[in-house]
């Protein structure tokens, strides 16, 4: 996942990359004979690369003015003995194609993994957005929905990887591995651990038995860019392991964010507002079962969040408690791997906050067999 980083002013040689710390003299060097040829025909300034954005991984990106005051490009430098480019250029070109607003690539050496990309901004969406005011929120959700519903309404089987069991249980294991066992440096007894593996076992039963549309995995406000221009589309970031899986998937992503958090009225009200726009946007003729709204309707209406109270006659909340149970657990294994993993080493956010928001009732959710509460507690210190 990567931030921006405010720009900052290189006071390098003209035609100097040493403002940039590099692993070694030879990649380096490599770099530097990619981008001279590119600096004349992109009308780049060499002088002015810097840091734009921290990266979970070992991609990293970088900013560099061009001649036209005001304007600049990302490069990226990935490793190719690392990381893989192909997929980031694979969902490039489908969002794109499905009129999403992401960076386009203007040059790409997939030998030494170097890749130079149209700048969409320095001001996530997150940036924007308050807690306390939540009416100031709904533009941005409405936008994020609308950008949602754009991309999933291009889904087509066969194209990107499937959301599988395998990979469901792998996500799902950071919680246990990285949060429970590494950071509260906790082990689970045997009726703990029975529980978790039910509800882990209820979540991947669930999310194999959804319809499937293209999924970005990491939908979030801090991975939309807020538009450069007055009425533009919100640009969208760090796409690279999108797959092909669950409906519900990205919309849990956005509302149950585990860096920001909602009153339950606002995060139903928006699903709603999105389940609406879904029901009538899907492609297709008449009498077309796969419609995309149709699969919501056939997916939304046995979703529920577990609270205190029973869901009202005849009705459900909308977001599925499995979904929901998923963010709450795979963001605080993912918080715990960067923290204690060698290779990034962040801040662990508390994440107590979110937790809450998801607790479970202990009756209602035990008569759906999905009681968290043994591993939910490990939150409250």
């Amino acid at each position: 996942m990567s931030h921006p980083i405010p720009s900052a002013s290189a006071a390098s040689p003209a035609h100097s990359t040493a403002a940039v710390a590099w692993p070694d003299a030879a990649r380096h060097a490599a770099f530097d004979a990619w981008l001279a040829p590119l600096a004349a025909a992109q009308g780049l300034l060499p002088a002015t690369l810097r840091p734009a954005s921290a990266d979970a991984s070992f991609r990293r990106y970088l900013r560099i003015d061009t001649h036209t005051p005001g304007q600049s490009c990302v490069v990226m430098d990935a490793p190719p003995d690392k990381e893989n480019c192909r997929p980031f250029v694979q969902v490039q070109a489908l969002m794109q194609q499905a009129g999403l607003q992401v960076p386009q690539i203007l040059a790409w050496d997939e030998a030494h993994g170097f890749m130079l990309l149209s700048d969409l901004g320095q001001h996530t969406v997150i940036e924007k957005l308050d807690p306390a005011a939540p009416q100031d929120a709904y533009a941005w959700y409405q936008q994020a929905t609308d950008t949602l519903l754009q991309w999933q309404l291009a889904s087509r089987p066969g194209v990107l990887p499937a959301y599988d069991e395998a990979l469901l249980r792998r996500e799902l294991a950071l919680f246990p591995d990285w949060y429970i066992a590494r950071h509260r440096g906790m082990a689970l007894d045997a009726a703990q651990q029975a529980v978790l593996d039910h509800a882990f076992n209820r979540i991947v039963a669930h999310n194999l038995q959804a319809p499937s549309v293209f999924v970005h995995r990491d939908f979030m406000m801090r991975n939309l860019m807020v538009p450069t221009t007055p009425g533009g589309s919100l640009g969208v970031l760090d796409f690279q392991d999108a797959v092909y899986g669950p409906i519900t998937y990205d919309i849990a992503s956005l509302l149950r964010d585990a860096f920001i958090s909602w009153d339950e009225n606002f995060v139903i009200d928006i699903t709603v507002r999105y389940w609406e726009k879904a029901r009538k946007a899907g492609p297709g003729g008449r009498g077309q079962p796969q419609r995309l709204g149709g699969r919501l309707w056939r997916v939304l209406p046995q979703c529920r969040m577990d609270g205190p109270a029973a869901p009202p006659e005849g009705g459900r909340h909308l977001c599925t408690p499995d979904a929901a149970r998923r963010q709450t657990q795979v963001p605080a294994g993912r918080a715990a791997l960067f923290a204690l993993h060698p290779r990034h080493r962040r801040p662990l956010p508390r994440a107590g906050p979110a937790v809450q928001a998801h607790r479970p009732d202990r009756r209602h959710a035990r008569s759906r067999g999905l009681c968290l509460w043994p591993c939910l507690k490990f939150n409250q210190n």
